[in-house]
């Protein structure tokens, strides 16, 4: 016999596409109010190029993932997307930023956890895509006319720390969220003679010092959140499921997990949903 989470499962895909229509555009109206679909009013009008992309994002983004809200709420969901489209690349970063940055403040993310996204991008996906998407939430939220506060300032005093002093820091974050971490064994008394071994260093100061040790805006439950989207975008499966311990420990649960999965197929297709599944599936079994 079928469990009751099955059942619901079941029971969900068994819906009309006239009636995901309707349920999407009620998501629609509320994170997306400047949307072309609302201009339409929910209908695909005769002669629209490509037409059945715009009943499928109706249906299949608005419909079955924003109105899943048992374990990754509407907020939540808001982070995890912006991370996936950050890691993603140019792409994202360019189109589908304009519209889920000003929708993540709609749906309750705040101005300054869409900064702290961006910098938790910079360590994680690079300088050039945390660029872009720097400058695309920009855009989204001026035009959208989101942005009354200039931001919180540089923390001169975090910042004015010694390289000894951030990686001390780090260690102890460490030591919480990834005892068996090799970094912990890095040495301190001098940088070893492997090939680029002052990565470890840089990983340290950068990583663990610069993000994880920062709980004022984003928690560390938000920050795994954040991660496994970004690390999901930019397809790196290895990451990913170094990862996946240090969200279970961070609080992320499996059922939250299983939402990324499904938000990650949706969003960046259905290989990368599956191969994201295969990852995370084989690291839970390994816990």
């Amino acid at each position: 016999m079928a469990t009751k989470k099955v059942a619901a499962a079941l029971e969900k895909r068994e819906r009309t596409g006239s009636e995901k229509r309707t349920l999407g555009m009620e998501q629609i109206r509320r994170m997306l109010p400047k949307s072309g679909y609302i201009q339409m009013g929910g209908a695909i009008p005769k002669g629209f190029f490509a037409a059945e992309i715009a009943a499928m994002g109706m249906e299949d983004s608005y419909c079955d993932i924003w109105s899943r809200t048992e374990h990754l709420d509407h907020r939540q969901r808001s982070l995890v997307t912006v991370a996936m489209m950050v890691g993603a690349g140019n792409v994202g970063n360019q189109f589908e930023l304009g519209f889920h940055a000003p929708a993540a403040i709609y749906n309750g993310v705040t101005v300054d956890e869409l900064a702290a996204i961006v910098v938790h991008a910079r360590p994680y996906v690079g300088s050039p895509a945390s660029a872009w998407a720097h400058q695309s939430i920009l855009n989204a939220l001026q035009e959208h006319g989101m942005l009354e506060d200039p931001g919180a300032p540089v923390d001169e005093d975090r910042r004015e720390a010694r390289g000894s002093d951030k990686r001390a820091t780090a260690r102890d974050v460490l030591r919480d969220m990834e005892p068996d971490s090799p970094l912990l064994d890095v040495s301190e008394d001098a940088v070893a003679d492997g090939f680029a071994a002052e990565l470890d260093y840089m990983e340290l100061e950068s990583c663990y010092f610069d993000l994880w040790a920062r709980t004022d805006v984003l928690d560390r439950h938000t920050r795994s959140l954040i991660t496994i989207g970004m690390l999901i975008g930019l397809s790196n499966r290895g990451a990913l499921g170094d990862h996946i311990p240090v969200a279970l420990r961070n609080g992320v649960t499996v059922p939250q997990l299983e939402e990324i999965v499904y938000h990650a197929a949706t969003y960046l297709g259905f290989p990368t949903g599956r191969a994201a599944r295969d990852v995370i599936a084989a690291m839970i079994a390994s816990e």
